[in-house]
């Protein structure tokens, strides 16, 4: 009676003990994350028309380990600043992660609205995902608009934002000083 306890019970329970240790760990496992330097204002136009999304950003996530992992992407805010303090801090748009090529039309690669922004790696495996924008500026026609309004801002600043309240909203002028100076810095060119 012991011997069938103990194979039957007291070993499989030990070998699930050790495989959820196992895959606990983060042994092997890395992340990069790395931001454009600049943009242009006048990137922003294709074919005469506004970009809907922009790319600012990727995260690469490398797993070399036995086991997949998950990882939780951070939430982002992305504000437009002047820095020489004249103008108002503003909201740019929504930030948002993307995997492989993304188009306005297709949202199944997209983590857009999404409170959970959690990604599975395999085992041995690598994922790339792209960090978007979708600025609020499309009530502006041309570039001369877009000029007149957002001219006065020459960077564009990524606050990491604790979003562990659901039904907080951030703005980007409810954000301290010390957010904004910690935040990746992206110059914008005229």
């Amino acid at each position: 009676m012991s011997l069938k306890i103990v194979f039957g019970i007291v070993i499989p329970l030990a070998v699930v003990v050790i495989l959820a240790l196992l895959g606990s760990l983060n042994i092997g496992f890395s992340t990069k994350t790395s931001y454009i330097s600049e943009v242009s204002i006048s990137e922003l136009f294709n074919d005469g028309k506004l970009e809907t999304n922009v790319k600012i950003g990727e995260v690469t996530l490398n797993n070399d380990y036995l086991f997949a992992k998950r990882f939780d992407l951070p939430n982002l805010k992305t504000c437009l600043i002047d820095s020489e303090g004249k103008g108002v801090i503003q909201d740019i748009g929504e930030t948002f992660y993307g995997e492989g090529d993304y188009s306005g039309e297709r949202y199944d690669l997209d983590y857009y609205g999404s409170r959970s922004r959690n990604v599975q790696i395999g085992a041995y495996g690598s994922k790339e995902i792209t960090i978007y924008v979708r600025p609020n500026y499309f009530s502006y026609e041309n570039y001369n608009d877009l000029i007149q309004r957002y001219g006065a801002y020459d960077e564009a600043v990524i606050v990491e934002i604790d979003d562990s309240n659901y039904y907080n909203y951030f703005s980007c002028s409810g954000l301290s000083k010390e957010s904004l100076d910690g935040g990746k810095k992206i110059n914008i060119l005229p």
